[in-house]
């Protein structure tokens, strides 16, 4: 009798092969939500239903409108809306960068809104909606010449916080800033520090606030050029308490993201590039005073935008260039990686720029695709799944398959002990890809695979059902 033990098949092994699925993947030009010749979105968050929220801006040569949408759990649009913002002197250039749930299930948006005629001026841009979208009201708060708000954390009192960059108009100092509104709107404190970067990135942790962010600074001494990623602590109530930074003198930093772990460290992914356009994308764990914890390169290609996130189980989740995914253990170490691309590599360029996991094995991925003829772009969004191998059966010893020898060198033989019609014998790697299938014409037969050293799984079976053990080459 066959006996289901996929958990204990695993537990046994220390790790799988797995499958990737990709559920949808859709290019958005042409449907309602390609609202200008370039429109942006980013999957932020999910709403009280399950569907999900996007937020971002649509622009043409007149100007730019800040946008938000909802589709379903198909991707299909649910409902999109997007303003243009005008005044006594003329059209703003509106934008959101992201959105969030909020604890009464409607959604809260920050960006900036600009105008770079006559008044040359910006101001940090809030909406506050209910769950369809509509508006409740808005804030623009402190007038500067250049700036944009970036992140939103809201706290179990439903306050709501933001963090940004601002150029001062009037000193021309550039800084970034801790934001707290109330639920309403109203302006609790606004907090500025010594900026750490053009994209600041807000995590709560042990009842601190950090900050983070990359730039870069002259040394006075030296006259040299450093470049750092700074975190920032505050109190709750954005009294500054700490900085810390990681220093590069030789790689320029283009931060991709800033997210909390479970362990409240913080994980850390960007690119860079050095003087002569060489460089790679990087992987990091740190602890909230920067000290680095673990650090990988993921690609040699330093071009690409990438994002990280823990997932609920503590492994990590990497999207990064025209749609590249790796799955790591909570060490950085690689379990899965796949290229969905979906064609989405045709078009003049095509880069991921947010993701969001809804468990431990379902993502969303978000990015744009840009067209060269006519210039423009449109959203895209990617639904993935991870799914462990077709179900994985013991079989009682006369019905069982062996492998000889285990470890091998390379050249190793199958025996059958029960006859199979039609048998199919197929080698996959640890991370699900098919290397080598055969047809079973004996109930024995010996292969010299040619493999590297590793761990394979081989896998026997027919109709789709697969019986499989795992193969060690030395």
């Amino acid at each position: 009798m066959k006996k289901l033990l996929l958990t204990l098949f695993f537990l046994s092994i220390f790790t799988a092969a797995y499958s990737q699925q990709k559920i949808f993947g859709i290019n958005y030009n042409g449907s309602v939500l390609t609202l200008n010749r370039h429109t942006f979105f980013r999957i932020c968050d999910t709403t009280h239903s399950g569907n999900y929220l996007l937020a971002g801006s649509a622009s043409g040569h007149l100007g730019s409108s800040y946008a938000y949408a909802v589709v379903d759990k198909n991707g299909a649009p649910l409902w999109v809306k997007d303003s243009a913002i005008f005044t006594s002197i003329g059209k703003h250039w509106a934008s959101f960068s992201y959105g969030l749930r909020t604890h009464d299930h409607g959604f809260v948006f920050c960006g900036s809104l600009s105008n770079f005629g006559t008044a040359n001026e910006s101001a940090i841009f809030i909406l506050k909606t209910d769950s369809s979208g509509n508006e409740l009201w808005r804030k623009n708060v402190q007038q500067f010449q250049l700036g944009n708000a970036d992140v939103i954390y809201q706290s179990p009192d439903s306050s709501l916080y933001f963090t940004g960059f601002r150029r001062d108009s009037i000193s021309n100092i550039l800084n970034s800033f801790l934001l707290k509104l109330s639920n309403s709107g109203d302006v609790l404190f606004m907090r500025q520090f010594p900026l750490i970067g053009i994209e600041n990135y807000l995590l709560s942790i042990e009842n601190k606030f950090i900050i983070g962010g990359a730039t870069s600074y002259i040394d006075s001494a030296t006259q040299k050029i450093y470049n750092k990623i700074s975190l920032i602590s505050t109190d709750t109530s954005g009294n500054f308490l700490s900085s810390h930074s990681l220093i590069d003198s030789t790689y320029t930093i283009y931060l991709g993201s800033i997210s909390k772990t479970a362990d409240n460290n913080i994980l850390i992914s960007c690119s860079k590039q050095d003087s002569t356009q060489q460089g790679f994308l990087q992987l990091m764990k740190v602890d909230t005073a920067a000290n680095i914890i673990w650090t990988d390169t993921i690609s040699t290609n330093q071009y690409y935008p990438i994002v990280a996130r823990e997932l609920p189980n503590g492994n990590i989740l990497i999207a990064y260039g025209d749609y590249y995914v790796e799955e790591r253990n909570s060490l950085g170490d690689t379990i899965w990686t796949y290229h969905f691309d979906d064609n989405v590599s045709n078009f003049a360029s095509s880069t991921v720029n947010s993701m969001l996991a809804l468990d431990n094995s379902t993502f969303l991925i978000s990015g744009r695709i840009g067209y060269s003829s006519p210039s423009g772009s449109s959203p895209y969004l990617m639904k993935i799944s991870n799914l462990l191998p077709s179900p994985i059966f013991e079989l009682d010893a006369e019905d069982s398959f062996i492998i000889y020898p285990n470890p091998a060198s390379n050249n190793f033989s199958i025996r059958l002990k029960s006859e199979l019609k039609d048998a199919k014998l197929e080698i996959v790697n640890v991370i699900g890809e098919k290397l080598y299938s055969f047809n079973l014409k004996n109930k024995e037969e010996r292969f010299n695979a040619n493999l590297q050293p590793g761990i394979y799984f081989v896998r026997v079976g027919e109709n789709e059902e697969y019986f499989y053990r795992k193969l060690i080459i030395q």
